[in-house]
């Protein structure tokens, strides 16, 4: 069954199905791209699920924050978390509308487990030996041995059978010139038909509302680009766009396509659910310490490729050390009324002649 990457490119939400980095070196291809490390702000923004409000800025979405948060619900609450007072992320994630069993269980991991039982070890252990993958894709949270760690991966990759386009000219996107691949200026019959054959198009109204599907060379990820009027959420948007989807038509020797490079290094705090504890029976001295994701995400004329992460730690309240208040030592005394400054009474006790013997 072929999998479904979404990258749908309207007002540049890109409603990624997970984000990450890899190029395909090829020895004709000398075009690099440097992922741009970004940082939340009132333009871009990433979140854990994709049941948000759609406004002006970029939105970024990722399927691991969803499996790392399925692995806590399964493998150790046995139910959906509740929080003391977070609603907005938690009711969402509790839906649990995203499940691996969707995934390629060759390109993902999603663990669970305790400090106490090596789970830090054991997550960085399977990351290097599956993937290859260490440094900031290692746990970057704290975890101490009654914690619980649950820890999510993905790594995928689409590649073209042949390069598109590098577009000289690039492309103005809403007034900024970036760079852009397509199919724009080819002169060669063949090697244009050859693009063409990796581009369908799946929903046509007018220039300004479509929808395309780029084909991966080894025809099992999908990656669709979908130009279409907003909707108030990122959810309704793809929802849209996956009704929209008809059946594929072929580009003509007359069509252009012109799509942006894309290329993404972000990592997000979840400040909203850090703190939370739980209210799940049992788990009351619980609260999550950590909740982190991290993506990489490039799109050009190669291909796409992705990395995500999540992290979410469980940590567990301990008992402030109690106080001993026991008077077993030299103290003072003083009595003063109510609201005022000037004691009436004032007795020093250095030994227990002033103290009843048992």
């Amino acid at each position: 069954m072929k999998k479904r990457f979404i990258a749908g490119i309207v007002v540049i939400a890109v409603a990624a199905s997970a984000v990450a980095y890899m190029l395909w070196p090829r020895p004709e291809d000398k075009h690099e791209v440097v992922a741009k490390v970004l940082s939340e702000s009132d333009y871009t923004k990433m979140v854990p699920v994709l049941n948000v409000p759609l406004g002006r800025g970029n939105v970024i979405w990722s399927v691991t924050f969803q499996l790392a948060w399925n692995e806590l619900v399964e493998n150790v609450i046995g139910e959906g978390i509740l929080l003391e007072s977070e609603r907005a992320y938690s009711t969402e994630l509790n839906l649990m509308k995203q499940k691996k069993e969707s995934l390629d269980p060759d390109d993902y991991m999603a663990m669970v487990g305790m400090g106490r039982d090596g789970i830090v070890e054991k997550v960085n252990t399977e990351l290097e030996k599956k993937f290859g993958e260490g440094g900031k894709w290692k746990v970057e949270s704290k975890v101490d041995p009654e914690s619980y760690l649950a820890y999510a991966f993905l790594k995928k990759s689409i590649a073209f059978a042949e390069n598109f386009e590098k577009v000289t000219k690039g492309l103005d996107f809403k007034g900024v010139n970036v760079q852009s691949f397509g199919i724009m200026e080819e002169g060669d019959a063949a090697r244009r038909g050859k693009l063409e054959s990796q581009v369908e198009l799946l929903y046509y109204k007018d220039d300004e509302e479509f929808i395309v599907r780029l084909k991966d060379k080894d025809d099992k990820e999908e990656l669709y680009l979908a130009k279409l009027p907003g909707e108030d959420t990122l959810e309704a948007m793809l929802e849209k766009a996956r009704s929209l989807e008809g059946t594929p038509a072929a580009m003509t020797r007359y069509d252009k396509l012109n799509v942006p490079v894309v290329a993404i290094d972000m990592r997000k705090d979840y400040e909203t659910l850090i703190g939370q504890y739980l209210l799940n029976k049992g788990f009351e001295s619980y609260f999550i310490g950590s909740a982190l994701q991290r993506m990489e995400f490039v799109l050009n004329e190669s291909g796409a490729a992705l990395k995500s992460k999540a992290e979410i730690v469980l940590d567990k309240s301990v008992p402030p050390p109690s106080k001993n208040l026991i008077f077993d030592d030299s103290f003072l005394l003083y009595m003063v009324e109510k609201g005022k400054a000037v004691p009436y009474l004032v007795i020093y006790v250095d030994n227990a002649e002033l103290l009843n013997a048992k």
